[in-house]
């Protein structure tokens, strides 16, 4: 289904390619939508205003030797997230997160990350304002959820697949999914 949404991208300009992107991300580190897709929205539950969204600058491209490159350079293997809470972390301790290169075309967390970042980096270049979220393209919106939605909606029924049973929750599950397919221990 990640190909079909790929294909089915109704444009293909830099605002389309950060939503890709975040999208591969997303199933990769199993992300819940409101980690990476607006509204971002505070969380009180835990007595202290916080948001889950993923921060740009929490978002890092290693090479070979583990040392940080910049997303314009090549050489990335692997990319971390630093999740500074999320809605399981009732401490808000965060967590990091790394995975490698897959060397698939369009669906690699390395290429993902550097699509985004390199993005970002045009838009500030060019004097765009932006907030602090990797998928932000203005300084108060990100990506909206609905445009995820209505991409994979529209990808389930080009597949002949009931829209009314997929959203964004089918990347987290995917992404597990495939884990478990791959007969992956995290042990």
């Amino acid at each position: 289904m990640l190909l079909k949404m790929y294909e089915l991208r109704a444009r293909h300009d830099t605002e389309s390619d950060l939503m890709w992107g975040s999208i591969v991300l997303a199933f990769f580190f199993l992300d819940r939508s409101s980690e990476l897709w607006g509204p971002v929205v505070s969380d009180k539950s835990t007595g202290v205003v916080r948001t889950h969204c993923v921060k740009a600058a929490n978002v890092i491209l290693r090479d070979n030797f583990g040392t940080q490159v910049g997303p314009e350079e090549l050489g990335a293997m692997s990319v971390e997230v630093i999740f500074e809470s999320h809605k399981g972390d009732r401490v808000a301790q965060g967590t990091t997160v790394r995975h490698y290169k897959s060397n698939h075309a369009h669906l690699c967390p390395v290429a993902a990350a550097r699509l985004c970042l390199n993005i970002r980096a045009q838009w500030l270049a060019t004097g765009r304002k932006l907030g602090p979220y990797l998928t932000s393209v203005s300084t108060t919106r990100t990506i909206k959820k609905t445009q995820v939605v209505n991409l994979i909606k529209l990808s389930a029924a080009d597949m002949g697949l009931p829209r009314s049973d997929y959203s964004t929750h089918s990347l987290r599950i995917g992404g597990a999914c495939a884990l478990l397919a791959a007969d992956y221990d995290p042990e």
